[in-house]
């Protein structure tokens, strides 16, 4: 394993993301992974930008997926939970994505974009249960 072979699939799953090539970024970040070893700290943050990557390609699933992978890698990181609810969000799990969402809060409490999303995933379950 090298580390340096990680950090060079982690920047070109970073280019192709700022490129807006998702399939690519995806390719590129699952390499970083492979070779990413044990690296906790490197792990977390390329499954979690793997997940950001699957959710542009609509592959909410895999994003959710990577989403647990980064939060099993560090279950205090806000980022995980953060990722997880826009999965869930998006696969209208509107309770599991609020439940996620605060999960992140209780890490991260300052965070406002993450109280905005739990706002946003209470509105889609009172909306929900409304129209039921």
């Amino acid at each position: 394993m090298s580390s340096e072979e990680a950090q060079s699939a982690k920047a070109a799953g970073s280019a192709a993301w700022t490129q807006g090539q998702y399939d690519r970024a995806v390719e590129h970040f699952s390499k970083a992974i492979s070779l990413g070893g044990n690296d906790k700290e490197f792990l977390k943050v390329i499954y979690s930008n793997r997940s950001a990557a699957y959710h542009k390609l609509n592959k909410f699933q895999q994003a959710l997926d990577d989403a647990n992978k980064c939060i099993e890698v560090d279950s205090q990181w806000s980022k995980g939970y953060s990722r997880k609810g826009d999965a869930l969000y998006a696969l209208r799990r509107y309770t599991d994505s609020y439940n996620a969402y605060n999960s992140g809060l209780r890490y991260a409490s300052g965070d406002a974009t993450l109280k905005e999303k739990v706002d946003l995933a209470m509105r889609a379950i009172q909306s929900e249960s409304s129209s039921a």
